[in-house]
């Protein structure tokens, strides 16, 4: 662990150790051929034989490897069993040096030679210098049999197990009593097959299936009215189910606004780099790897305030650099903590005990405001990275803005405003942040992609070129990129200076629309949080959330992805008006406008690996949470900068802390696709990924019928067709009249609106 997290370090370390560029394995052995190498541990003394006899050989990583299986006298057919299980004594660090190796692009800092078969050498290495210290050998003995038999159930248990199956099945005693003697044994040997695994696999299929039956009884036959002609706003938003509920106060508010979802990197797969970024970072799919490179520049880097900005960043980096330095010394660390901990106590104070004050504070501050930025999108001749471009050509652009148009079924009938909005969240002293970002920029926030896609289609000659290929954009048509922050519930409008003056007041119009539904939607998420009144008002929710985010000691800051169960794939109309409880990814798409299914492909392919990836993380982290997920946050620290692990030294834990699955229902994500059975397995057929996800249980579909409404479930052996089982729930109202005064799970219901509103 100690010689991992050195190697891979991304600068918290002062040092590095030596022979890094030579990968792992030679870094091991030039680091540990070192005479002081043999106080790490009595075993390692061991160690310097092995190490001299490694580099006399000057052999590859793989030869070592393989000597080292001989040693420890491994057979040829076990091999990749014990290799596998070798990598798997150290959670998390083999996983981690995996993805080093196989993605080095998205380090956050720089990249190291990184080779699961350099980490395997280097471990046996170690084991078989441990083997040697314990044993005088490096071959284990065997293991003998055990020979203890089980203990036979007492007649208490059985008879315990009895009247449990006799309660259950309204059995009497007297029945039991005068029932033969084969068949209460028949019965005991059913029971000793059902055990405790089978139960569960029960328990859990039947928990399943209640939470699917509900969202199957809301959607079929469902038929809701068509929209005209383009409404007055559009907006269009990440697919994440946290954006569900935002949606709903949204078209609540304002009935005339339609909304739609999407992959929240909008088809814009890049490298971003931001002004104040010191490298770029993929914002896309973990599976997508970019072939662009976009920056961030101040629009006038001359101007007084970018100067004064540009000064104040490098004078606070060259202090931090210098403080990293210095109190990692026992002279600097009694300074630093003798003069600057009594100055530190203020803020540290505010930021804990009063975090809402200190949020006050800061935005009191008469600080200048940060310039305006431009994205620069355009290709530029510089020599760029192997395999990727600066900047994007306007072919490039349309057919980025073409797909995602068409993909949403709205080519034809765009709004006079069409927001973009991406999502991130902000939280302090969390070193899971990159889990409340968006799953399908990677970890990364959405709004940079929201920005570069709105960019692209209010360019004019992007335009032109859409209308040579059928697409025309009206010229009333204004994107303006945005980012909704989940964890406050700010919302950011990028790009406003260039919006035009006489559409001004028009935009105005819309910000207060999203305003009034960032109140509402902050109180739906506060009902979750204990510390919240459940009759407090929107005001002070929304207060309430923008507190938690700047608390220096608030655990969780925000939820997450906790409670998500489901994935709608179709319009908009099949689910609005619906409270789905923040528990559904919701991605557009029209199948009356795709013929030949490119379109439901694209959806499938791009939402249906992050949205089943981020089900199964919370799944596992939920039904394990000391195994799969990491336990509580509370003892971890930072490791390396790459992962966290508890207190100084232990596995690099993998999954999410307890915080934030404590109130998320372990289930597998039920995906709903408006299709017809037929073209959804045509389309699985071009996805082997994703039908392999199907194939093996750790997905359910279900194809809703376009015209019918008629819900078909995928099973083993078919599409059986859905019968409603249970009226759906009905709230006259909005939202809050459903959800008022209660925390838990909530059942979908279709809330109504008052009269005289559509």
């Amino acid at each position: 662990m100690r010689l991992l997290g050195a190697y891979f370090d991304q600068g918290l370390a002062r040092w590095s150790p030596p022979g890094v560029a030579g990968g792992l394995y030679a870094c091991f052995l030039e680091l540990y051929s070192q005479p002081w190498s043999r106080f790490c541990g009595r075993w390692a003394a061991r160690l310097p034989a092995l190490i001299d006899e490694e580099r006399r050989r000057r052999s590859a990583p793989e030869d070592s490897l393989r000597r080292s299986l001989d040693a420890l006298g491994v057979p040829c057919e076990d091999a990749f069993e014990f290799l596998e299980a070798t990598a798997l004594a150290l959670r998390g660090w083999a996983g981690m040096v995996r993805q080093l190796e196989e993605r080095p692009d998205r380090v956050p800092a720089r990249s190291r030679p990184a080779a699961l078969m350099e980490f395997l050498a280097v471990r046996l290495l170690l084991e078989r210098a441990a083997l040697r210290h314990a044993l005088g050998s490096e071959r284990a003995p065997a293991p003998g049999p055990d020979a203890r038999p089980a203990p036979a159930p007492t007649p208490e248990e059985r008879a315990w197990v009895l009247f449990q199956i006799a309660r259950l099945c309204g059995l009497t005693a007297a029945r039991i009593a005068s029932a033969p003697p084969g068949e209460t044994a028949a019965l005991e040997t059913e029971l000793a097959a059902f055990d405790d695994l089978a139960r569960r696999r029960v328990l859990q299929a039947a928990y399943e299936r209640r939470l699917r039956a509900r969202l199957c009884d809301a959607l079929s036959g469902r038929r809701p009215r068509e929209p005209a002609g383009p409404p007055p706003v559009q907006a269009i938003f990440c697919l994440d189910e946290r954006e569900e509920s935002f949606r709903r106060h949204l078209e609540e508010t304002a009935p005339e606004i339609e909304t739609f979802g999407a992959a929240g990197f909008f088809g814009v797969a890049m490298y971003y780099q931001g002004a104040t970024d010191v490298r770029p970072r993929p914002l896309c799919p973990v599976a997508v790897r970019p072939r662009h490179y976009v920056g961030e520049v101040k629009a006038d880097p001359a101007s007084v305030i970018a100067r004064w900005r540009r000064a104040r960043r490098r004078q606070s980096g060259r202090l931090g650099e210098l403080r990293h330095r210095f109190d990692g010394t026992f002279l600097g660390g009694y300074v630093i903590t003798t003069l600057a901990g009594p100055l530190s106590i203020l803020p540290l104070v505010l930021r804990v005990v009063f975090p809402g004050l200190a949020r006050r504070w800061l935005r009191a501050l008469p600080l200048p405001g940060a310039p305006a930025t431009r994205l620069l999108l355009d290709r530029r001749p510089e020599a760029p990275p192997a395999g990727a471009h600066y900047g994007y050509t306007k072919e490039e652009m349309a057919s980025v803005v073409a797909t995602l148009l068409k993909d949403l079924g709205v080519a034809d009938r765009l709004a006079p405003v069409v927001v973009v909005a991406g999502h991130g969240s902000t939280s302090l002293n969390n070193p899971h942040a990159a889990a409340y970002d968006c799953g399908a920029c990677g970890g990364g926030p959405g709004g940079p992609n929201a920005r570069a896609f709105a960019q692209m289609a209010n360019d004019p000659a992007v335009r032109e070129l859409l209308a040579r290929r059928g697409l025309a954009v009206p010229a009333r048509t204004r994107f303006v990129g945005a980012m909704r922050n989940t964890s406050d519930n700010s919302v950011t409008f990028y790009d406003l200076d260039l919006l035009p003056p006489e559409r001004r007041e028009e935009f105005d119009r819309v910000a207060a629309i999203f305003a009034r539904a960032r109140r509402r939607e902050a109180h739906e998420r506060c009902r979750r949080f204990e510390s919240f009144p459940l009759g407090g008002g929107h005001g002070a929710a929304l207060a309430h959330v923008e507190a938690r985010a700047q608390d220096l000691a608030q655990p969780r800051p925000e939820l997450g992805h906790a409670t998500n169960a489901f994935c709608v794939v179709g319009r908009r109309s099949r689910t609005r008006g619906l409270f789905l409880d923040r528990r559904a990814f919701l991605l557009s798409y029209d199948p009356t406008r795709d013929a030949d299914l490119s379109a439901l492909e694209r959806a499938l392919g791009a939402a249906v690996p992050v949205v089943a990836g981020i089900s199964l993380e919370y799944y596992f982290s939920r039904v394990d949470p000391d195994g799969y997920g990491c336990g509580t946050k509370l003892p971890h620290n930072v490791a390396s900068l790459l992962g966290v692990m508890n207190g100084t030294q232990s596995d690099l834990r993998p999954g999410l802390p307890r915080q934030m699955v404590e109130i998320h229902e372990p289930v597998r994500l039920f995906l709903v696709v408006e299709c017809s059975p037929e073209d959804l397995e045509r389309v699985l057929e071009r996805l082997p990924s994703v039908r392999g996800l199907l194939d093996r249980r750790w997905l359910f579909a279900a194809a809703l019928d376009p015209e019918s409404g008629v819900l078909r479930l995928r099973e083993a052996s078919g599409y059986r067709e859905w019968s409603p089982e249970a009226p759906v729930p009905r709230a006259a109202g909005d939202s809050a009249a459903w959800y008022a005064g209660r925390r838990d799970h909530l059942p979908i219901a279709e809330i109504v609106p008052p009269e005289g509103r559509p």
